[in-house]
């Protein structure tokens, strides 16, 4: 009998093989289809079925769109096409013009591809498109013309719209256009601008991101009614808008206005085909720098109809009114994911009281049970209990943010999402670093031994506030440093420089810091290693770590900080993905890749204040060719039971 190979297979059956691929590992479906002819004609259905365009400049993105273009007339893939990504990503710095090449299909995310349950905004910062003319996107309007399926066009440049491509897309009501840039430039003028109302008022505008500057008057003279109109948009104006993320934007110091504006006009092209009522936002997201209030959330409850709503994420402090108010006068029946930030805005403000958290913790028991949850703040422990006891049986993803849990309780903390939360799969949480010592390790055991969790995201936090911050009760005009008995003569000493505080810190405090936020790749497989051996027997495999440190040398709330000490701490503090192997026969081993933009090659030596703290640690390597510190420092392994 003939050995099976893959081309005896039906198509229909390896295309069915290659979707459990897709998701996570889109590589391997490419890979797979350069196995043959069979295997590529059998799944060019998932090859094409997001296509993304990088625009930089209009001579490479006409070429791009040809060869585009080419490249579905050979697959015969039009009709695959369901997703089309534009964004505005910057050439890399030794990118060269190259007239003859071909188009190289960046690389696409699985959020791009429609894995995840918002519409992906990637913001790449502030770098103006191509965009001078219409005609520069005509050919990516005649190629949208070509693609019979396509469901949603992404749209993340930060240039207009281009009206040619809003025309094609007026004519194919079932395409949902996503614009993560969304700006209206007409809104001060007499008479809105006719393309800027089309596009608002488009049956196909379904998401829009919006970064706009907030002031407690005009800018530069000028009134901004960006918040106004995008509450007309969802109130009717735009009629399948679902999905509304607002960001706060800023360019640097304005000058401000404080005499208030004229009351909006609104659009001077609306009529009466426009009428006016409370939207169906399945998505909002408020990440701004003012906070949550009551009248913010009165003015959103106006403008869409909350009881349809499925995602809420209030990414500003909430205030007690607002809280409150959410809990009376708001029902929120198909919300399934929240993401809240709760506490002051920061320490310049008052602490938030018992009434304040007892208010949220209302507001927490007001809502369904929830799919998803992410609380930011240091949340007294008793208001975390309640929520995780309301919410945890049906949680199966899980953010805890900025969460100060220490030694004992850390371990009670763990524990309790444990018991609280039996079906959690995804969890991102803060925990401190203690050098690796028992206590950490016991953490990341712990943690392991939640039977379902299979991603898992670890904010490492080496900060340690205890050194300079002083007790309420604190009098003493040279106030005791903390002290630790592991620390010998040297780590005893007093760091020779201050922080701008009363306190002096220890060598050994700057030490500690140095160690805490070393993470390099060996440290990153540790954790996954002590965190996997915490699994009980039959619980899923943990299958994907994110970890990270920071808040090194981080020892008072508004301590001065050291350039000398930052450019260590930011050399040491990094931040790794660690994955399984998906292979059946390869399960045991893992695949690290750093995250995050290289280091700057940098050749600047240690200054003369911190020397002897890091060579105490890491002694220079003479022997292995240069004498540059940021090639010398390695992580500490963690602490291994002689049983």
């Amino acid at each position: 009998m003939a050995a099976a190979t893959l081309e005896s297979l039906p198509a229909e059956v390896l295309l069915h093989i290659c979707e459990y691929l897709e998701r996570n590992y889109m590589a391997s479906v490419a890979a797979f289809a350069r196995a043959s002819k069979y295997c590529y004609f059998a799944v060019t259905a998932l090859l094409f079925r997001t296509v993304k365009f990088d625009v930089s400049s209009s001579l490479q993105h006409s070429r791009d769109v040809q060869e585009c273009y080419n490249m579905l007339q050979r697959a015969a893939s039009f009709g695959h096409v369901r997703r089309l990504v534009v964004d505005s990503q910057p050439p890399k710095a030794d990118d060269e013009p190259d007239r003859h090449n071909q188009w190289h299909r960046p690389t696409i995310s699985a959020e791009e591809r429609g894995y995840s349950d918002e519409i992906f905004y990637g913001l790449h910062g502030n770098r103006p498109t191509f965009y001078e003319t219409i005609d520069d996107w005509e050919p990516l309007a005649k190629l949208v013309q070509q693609l019979p399926s396509l469901v949603d066009l992404i749209f993340g440049c930060t240039s207009p719209f281009p009206p040619c491509l809003l025309l094609v897309l007026q004519r194919r009501r079932q395409c949902r256009l996503h614009i993560s840039r969304f700006k209206l430039h007409s809104l001060n003028a007499s008479v809105t601008d006719a393309h800027e109302f089309m596009l608002a008022s488009s049956p196909c505008l379904y998401s829009i991101g919006l970064r706009y500057e907030e002031g407690g008057g005009m800018a530069y003279g000028i009134p901004n009614y960006e918040r106004e109109a995008i509450m007309r948009l969802v109130a009717g104006l735009a009629p399948n808008l679902k999905e509304v993320h607002l960001f706060h934007f800023s360019e640097g110091v304005g000058i401000y206005d404080e005499t208030p504006w004229q009351p909006w006009k609104g659009f001077t092209l609306d009529n009466e085909n426009h009428s006016s009522s409370r939207g169906s936002l399945r998505f909002l997201r408020l990440s701004t720098y003012e906070d949550i209030t009551s009248q913010l959330v009165k003015d959103w409850r106006a403008s869409t109809d909350f009881s349809v709503l499925r995602t809420l994420k209030l990414e500003s402090v909430i205030e007690e009114d607002a809280a409150e108010f959410l809990s009376t006068n708001c029902s929120f029946p198909s919300l399934t994911n929240l993401s809240l930030k709760l506490g002051a805005r920061n320490h310049d403000y008052p602490p938030p009281t018992r009434d304040y958290f007892d208010a949220a913790n209302r507001f927490l028991r007001s809502l369904p049970h929830l799919n998803t949850l992410s609380l930011v703040g240091n949340i007294p422990q008793v208001t975390l209990d309640t929520t995780l006891g309301y919410h945890g049986s049906s949680l199966h993803k899980l953010l805890l943010a900025r969460q100060q849990v220490t030694g004992i309780l850390l371990q009670r903390h763990i524990a309790d999402i444990k018991e609280y939360c039996p079906l959690l799969e995804d969890l991102s949480l803060s925990i401190p670093r203690s050098r690796g010592d028992a206590t950490e390790v016991a953490a990341y055991k712990t943690l392991g031994s939640i039977p379902r969790l299979q991603r898992l995201r670890l904010d490492l936090d080496a900060s340690d506030f205890a050194v300079l911050c002083e007790d309420d009760d604190d009098d003493d005009e040279e106030p005791n440093v903390p002290n630790d008995p592991t620390f010998d003569e040297f780590d005893q000493q007093d760091f020779k420089e201050s922080f701008g505080s009363y306190r002096i810190s220890r060598n050994g405090h700057i030490r500690n810091a140095f160690i805490n936020s070393a993470l390099d790749e060996t440290l990153a497989r540790e954790i996954f290693w002590a965190i996997a051996s915490g699994k009980p027997d039959g619980a899923m495999p943990l299958e994907e770590l994110t970890v990270r440190t920071y808040g090194g040398c981080q020892f008072g709330y508004n301590q001065v900080q050291r350039s000398y000490i930052t450019t260590i701490i930011e050399n040491l503090s990094r931040q790794w993905l660690v994955e399984r192997n998906p292979r059946d026969d390869s399960r045991q081993e893992l695949v690290v890749k750093e995250l995050g933009g290289k280091k700057k090659a940098d050749n600047s030596p240690l200054d003369s204040m911190v020397e002897p703290i890091f060579r105490k640690i890491w002694p220079a390597k003479h022997n292995e060719g240069g004498n540059n510190w940021r090639d010398d420092w390695n992580s500490w392994p963690l602490f291994k039971s002689d049983t």
